[in-house]
């Protein structure tokens, strides 16, 4: 598992180099992938002295030829070719040996880099031999089972400096590793999801099943282990502390060297607790066990509880949005109505202004109008006054010429009743 943490960041570092090679024309024969000719030592495991014995048995001697004097009788531009691509090879240039094809059925460190074929792993491809995917062997000499790793961790960070299909983490993620030595529930929910959805369990691990984990298998003998929800993410959990102590802890102190693999005595974590099962004989690992199943329950449940609180905060959301929008046209129809107010006012007090100078003209006017009137009434009085004096005047002149009329005729009266008298006046009138 520590050698294929080696040849994942050989393979990271390694992508930029063969990204050059893709314009090179590749020769028609594939050539798989295998050890090199040297593998390091595990004195506490027979499963790498396994995998040498049996890649010391199949690979050819390098030392009668090389993969250009084999093709001395091949054309000069073929030759070139071979060259330039052995030249390019980044073992080359590191100072590596060259790796030696081998056959499908030798157990390659390489090849649990590669696309494994899941009928293989179902037991139901049939293909064999002649299978394009790899297919992994389950069991090697000695009887010694090959179980890799199901979980690794690209040491590449930023993550957006590579595009492997490992899980990559953030440089706060790492930090907050190192000084704390915690995990945050983001980072195992996000690994949760790349193991389920995009289906990274590689060669040699214990296979769930996640149709199971999915809620989709009605199988009565799967051949795969069901586990419950938490208990998968428990394993992710573990799987993932154990590659970052590996990549962020402990790798700090190990010697640096040029193709970035160690010696697997080095890369042992002696100190390391294994505490992943509940039935551990420690009596704290157990504790700290259940401990976090319930810190797991728990933010399970507290994230339902967000969830449910996310909704109702939606629901109140569009509600307040709802009642903005009213207010907003509420607000709108009052300013409406209180422009239309302001402009009443003002064509009131236009108005009044108007009407004020007009009943101030007009009774400038009658006052005008009044006094004439006056003047008037006083020059009729004073003609009445002077015609009545002289009316009174005639009517004194009338009245004592016929006061002397009638006395006059009072006489006459008073003569024609005399006979005397009346004689006498006709003779006087004679």
């Amino acid at each position: 598992m520590r050698v294929l943490r080696s040849i994942v960041v050989y393979r990271c570092e390694s992508r930029k180099s063969q990204s050059n090679m893709s314009s090179v024309e590749m020769p028609k024969t594939q050539v798989e992938p295998s050890v090199p000719l040297s593998l390091p030592e595990d004195t506490n495991s027979s499963r790498t002295a396994s995998i040498e014995k049996l890649a010391e048995e199949k690979i050819v001697n390098t030392n009668a030829s090389t993969p250009i004097e084999n093709n001395e009788k091949k054309p000069k531009r073929q030759r070139r070719n071979a060259k330039n691509r052995q030249i390019a090879n980044p073992l080359v240039q590191v100072g590596l040996p060259l790796p030696v094809p081998v056959e499908r059925n030798i157990p390659s460190l390489l090849h649990k880099v590669m696309k494994v074929c899941r009928d293989f792993i179902h037991n139901i491809c049939p293909r064999g031999n002649e299978c394009p995917s790899y297919h992994p062997p389950m069991e090697i000499n000695d009887g010694v089972t090959e179980k890799g790793t199901w979980f690794a961790v690209c040491p590449k960070i930023p993550p957006q400096s590579c595009d492997c299909s490992f899980f990559h983490v953030s440089e706060r993620d790492k930090e907050r590793y190192q000084q704390e030595g915690e995990i945050s529930p983001e980072l195992v929910q996000k690994a949760v999801h790349k193991c389920l959805v995009e289906n990274l369990t590689l060669v040699g691990s214990e296979l769930y099943c996640k149709a199971f984990l999915r809620g989709l298998c009605n199988l009565k003998n799967c051949h795969f282990q069901h586990l419950s929800q938490k208990q998968y993410e428990d394993e992710v959990f573990y799987e993932m502390k154990d590659e970052l102590a590996y990549l962020f802890i402990h790798s700090e102190s190990f010697p640096k060297t040029a193709d970035g693999i160690q010696q697997p005595e080095d890369m042992k974590m002696k100190h390391q607790v294994q505490y992943n099962f509940p039935n551990d004989p420690n009596i704290l690992m157990q504790e700290i066990h259940e401990l976090r199943s319930e810190y797991i329950s728990t933010r399970r449940n507290l994230e339902e509880q967000v969830d449910v609180l996310g909704a109702e905060n939606s629901q109140l959301r569009t509600q307040v949005q709802a009642f903005h929008t009213a207010n907003t046209a509420l607000n709108e129809e009052i300013r409406q109505a209180q422009e239309a107010a302001r402009q009443l006012e003002n064509d009131k007090c236009r108005l009044q202004k108007i009407l004020d100078g007009n009943v101030s003209n007009a009774t400038a006017e009658l006052k005008k109008l009044l006094e004439d009137a006056k003047k008037d009434a006083e020059r009729a009085r004073e003609a009445f006054s002077n015609v009545n004096a002289d009316m009174m005047i005639q009517c004194e002149i009338e009245k004592r010429k016929l006061i002397a009329e009638i006395n006059y005729l009072k006489n006459q009266l008073q003569d024609f009743q005399n006979p005397a008298a009346r004689g006498e006046d006709v003779q006087r009138r004679q």
